[in-house]
């Protein structure tokens, strides 16, 4: 089928619930940690079966589409697009007790979020990549808060000011669009600590 699907795997030695560690500075940021570690397996990846680099994309869902906010945000020059599944912004937590707050959701302006991203990688001058976010409405693992705090920091990121731009009804999903499609976000009525799937 002309693709090809890396699936990078936690350790219980790194983590105690074998969870990417998205809430570590070590692992969160450029060049180190487990971050680093994706990026050495997504180049072996694309040197071994002479993969398109610019269509690289990353998606995860919990503690996987936390560390997709954080590949995007690393390595903005490394990925076209990426899809956060109950996921959480970048930066909110910088250690596991601050981890377990932002799970709940945690209020910044939008401006914060972004800066938050725009540090993560200085230099970074290029075009920002896409993001999708998938949340469901009844998920009390991560708070649905947290599906809008993404919006707000990519949006920022895009130059935007967060405002919905197109919504409709997709089956179950809400699906809204921001930043002149940039950033698309589905909530799922209904579905709690999960991967939607399609009816």
């Amino acid at each position: 089928h002309h693709f090809a699907v890396l699936y990078p795997q936690q350790r219980s030695g790194n983590q105690p619930l074998s969870c990417f560690t998205w809430y570590e500075t070590a692992d969160t940021s450029r060049d180190m940690g487990e971050a680093a570690s994706i990026v050495a397996m997504v180049d072996h990846s694309i040197a071994t079966h002479a993969l398109d680099g610019s269509r690289v994309y990353v998606t995860g869902m919990s503690a996987g589409g936390a560390f997709t906010a954080v590949m995007l945000a690393a390595y903005p020059d490394r990925f076209a697009a990426g899809s956060v599944m109950s996921g959480i912004p970048y930066g909110c937590a910088t250690d596991v007790n601050s981890a377990t707050s932002c799970e709940q959701g945690t209020d910044k302006t939008a401006a914060q979020w972004g800066d938050l991203v725009r540090a993560a990688d200085p230099a970074f001058t290029g075009a920002w990549p896409r993001i999708q976010i998938w949340q469901g409405t009844s998920d009390t693992t991560v708070a649905p808060a947290n599906a809008h705090e993404l919006v707000d920091q990519w949006a920022n990121v895009e130059g935007a000011d967060g405002t919905a731009e197109s919504t409709q009804t997709v089956s179950t999903a809400t699906y809204t669009t921001y930043a002149g499609g940039a950033v698309e976000l589905y909530l799922v009525n209904g579905m709690g600590h999960d991967i939607a799937t399609g009816t």
